[in-house]
């Protein structure tokens, strides 16, 4: 353990319970709790920390997150299906699925749609906006 974190920076605990397809996109100054919980196909980038307050409980991360650069997640509360976490927020209550947190402390904002397909993935609904006409002079 103190090795890994001496060559990669990262201090993952193997008592995490990791998803599938977890990656870390950026090593380094990584500091996950050991009571955490991550789900599948999470990103995270470096300076990361998730852990717990003074109190009980340690943070349960949904499948899809993005968690940004030097973002901390502390205490007993959970990252919704799909959230992203904005870089350098501090999250110390629960984010709706599809939601993005921003901002110390973090405030959730407009919620992404999810879209179920015909082959029963989730993927982002996006709307486009029709380009302006133009006034002809």
């Amino acid at each position: 353990m103190f090795l890994l974190f001496i060559t990669s920076g990262i201090r993952l605990h193997r008592e995490v319970t990791l998803g599938k397809d977890f990656h870390i996109v950026h090593a380094g100054n990584i500091h996950i709790h050991p009571k955490t919980v991550i789900g599948d196909r999470c990103g995270i980038l470096h300076n990361v920390t998730i852990g717990i307050n003074m109190k009980s409980g340690a943070p349960v991360i949904g499948n899809d997150v993005f968690i940004g650069t030097g973002a901390v997640i502390l205490g007993d509360i959970t990252i919704g299906d799909g959230a992203r976490i904005a870089a350098n927020s501090l999250v110390i209550r629960n984010v709706p699925p599809g939601a993005t947190a921003i901002g110390v402390p973090a405030k959730c904002r407009k919620l992404q749609k999810m879209v179920q397909t015909d082959n029963q993935d989730l993927v982002r609904g996006i709307k486009f906006r029709r380009p302006r006409e133009r006034k002809a002079r």
